[in-house]
């Protein structure tokens, strides 16, 4: 037994994928760890992070491992994210342990990545001579992007988010790396002012990781170009225009400065009754509100989804949800929102005067959620004002209250003006 060679997590893992590749009828992207290791020889993993829906995933486990001989245990417990740690009841000691962690296809929380594109120019999986046609290795730009994707969404242990950015960084080093690619992804996602934003504020504890890419170091060297015009601000009448290639990030004096302001105004003016703001993220602003008034005002926050999400997991569990509590939609072209019972109960009990209700967010552009909520609720005979931390020059002829008037590139510390991490 001495004499017999001891199992290694990535001799383990490969053995399972030539299992995984008979058995499966049509080619699945592989990503994470031995993803990376084919083009970092040097990267240690045996995760197998295969992408597929919930049903291949369910398929190979029942097919593969038999509770026979096999024990399986699921760490998550959780159908979008499952994590299978699978060991031999009678080999463990010759077999390990086999991870198996599929990246299931339905999740919602994949949404800046298009797995058709990661698709294209994938090659399949080598294991010494062996190629296995239906597990491919997306692309070095493609593969990368998914690290980089992970490390955004990435919460908790620090010594997962480095090495999601260490896997990134190494990729951007592979002589395959394709920039120009790259950022068709990043621009292919639709968000990138809110990757933009987040990755911005996360990077700071992990600048020395990014260092070491060679993509960094191209972008230091190509900014010296621009001096310091990239970071040019300025102001008229007053309306505060930030250069378009300079995202800001605003600081939380000059936020709780405009809010304290705002607050005053709002206060002195309207006195509202109660507080409704369009979002989870955006309610930071009411919030901060709430937390100097002197009044107790109730504040609700509304359920906001975009109309291309409807049919994502959570977009569907949420209207479930809402539907049997009697929440209420409205909807534009681009949002769904689902405004709290409250206000519907509150409305079919007329008070003795129009109760007033102020709608506030951090910011406002075009206005369209507050516009489509305010017809509603004054209709309900609510009398109704509107307010802004930070709005559009276009959305201010409409708004009662507005903090500061701002155009360009910016974002506040909980994420991008155009939607927050």
């Amino acid at each position: 037994m001495n004499n017999r060679n001891r199992p290694i997590g990535r001799a383990a893992a490969k053995s399972e994928l030539t299992r995984i590749n008979a058995l499966l009828k049509h080619p699945h992207l592989l990503i994470g760890g031995l993803a990376v290791q084919q083009y970092h020889t040097v990267r240690n993993s045996q995760d197998i992070d295969l992408v597929c829906n919930f049903e291949t995933a369910q398929t190979i486990v029942a097919q593969l491992y038999n509770s026979l001989d096999w024990k399986v245990v699921e760490k998550h417990e959780d159908e979008y994210r499952p994590s299978f740690e699978i060991t031999h009841k009678f080999k463990a000691s010759e077999v390990g342990t086999i991870i198996f962690g599929p990246k299931i296809s339905e999740r919602e929380s994949y949404q800046y990545i298009d797995w058709t594109a990661l698709l294209k120019g994938a090659k399949p999986f080598r294991s010494g001579d062996k190629e296995f046609s239906n597990i491919l290795v997306p692309q070095a730009h493609a593969l990368a992007y998914t690290k980089f994707v992970s490390f955004l969404g990435r919460r908790g242990v620090a010594a997962k988010i480095e090495a999601d950015l260490t896997d990134f960084v190494d990729l951007t080093n592979h002589e395959g790396f394709s920039v120009s690619l790259f950022y068709d992804l990043l621009r292919g996602s639709t968000a990138v002012d809110d990757i933009t934003a987040q990755f911005a504020s996360k990077i700071g504890p992990y600048r020395g990781i990014l260092d070491k890419s060679c993509l960094q170091r191209i972008g230091e060297v190509l900014s010296q170009s621009d001096g310091n015009s990239r970071e040019s601000r300025t102001e008229e009448n007053g309306v505060v225009n930030s250069d378009v290639g300079a995202p800001e990030l605003l600081a939380w004096d000059a936020i709780t400065s405009t809010l304290n302001s705002l607050h005053r105004r709002i206060e002195v003016e309207f006195e509202p009754d109660m507080i409704l703001t369009m979002s989870g993220p955006g309610s930071i602003a009411a919030c901060y509100c709430m937390s100097i008034n002197l009044r107790n005002v109730p504040l609700l926050v509304a359920a906001t989804f975009p109309v291309k999400s409807k049919d994502g997991p959570s977009a569907k569990m949420f209207a479930s949800l809402a539907k049997r509590s009697d929440w209420e939609l409205v909807t534009t072209p681009k949002w769904m929102i689902y405004l709290p019972n409250l206000l519907r109960q509150d409305s079919e009990k007329p008070p003795k005067r129009p109760r007033r209700i102020l709608i506030i967010d951090d910011r406002v552009i075009s206005g369209e959620s507050q516009r489509a909520v305010s017809t509603l609720l004054t209709s309900r005979g609510f009398d109704v004002r509107r307010a802004a931390m930070i709005a559009s020059h276009s959305a201010t002829d409409e708004l009662h209250f507005v903090g500061t008037v701002r155009e360009g590139n910016y974002y506040f510390p909980w994420g991008s003006k155009h939607g927050r991490s």
